[in-house]
């Protein structure tokens, strides 16, 4: 198995990243799970841009005075969504994906390192 490529979803890029970590570790981890400490679940950090993503969607139907209880409307907002989140550039096709990122691992001993990586 050693050398083996592959592809896992992108762990956390930037200044949102190292800010969100920051925040993370200040955390009780008996009310967060996994907080407390300076490495957070990768999957928090996804957790974390979705919930950015829905607050920015309905910040700009606010401020454009649109009914929040419309859920197409929302949808569509959503969608127009772009923002840099903590994993990388957040953004949305017309079908509403993602457009995403992820890094490229080799299995190197016993751990996966990463070596690149690979955006849609």
């Amino acid at each position: 198995m050693q050398g083996m490529i592959g592809t896992s979803p992108l762990r956390g890029v930037g200044t949102v990243y190292a800010d969100f970590l920051a925040g993370w570790a200040l955390l009780d981890s008996g009310d967060f799970a996994g907080a407390g400490d300076d490495d957070a679940n990768l999957y928090a950090t996804y957790a974390f841009d979705a919930t950015f993503t829905f607050a920015h969607a309905l910040q700009a139907m606010a401020a454009a005075g649109e009914d929040y209880e419309d859920g197409d409307l929302l949808l569509a907002k959503l969608k127009l969504t772009d923002f840099t989140g903590t994993t990388g550039k957040v953004t949305f096709d017309v079908n509403g994906d993602r457009l995403a990122v992820y890094d490229v691992v080799n299995l190197v001993g016993e751990e996966f390192i990463i070596v690149g990586d690979w955006n849609t």
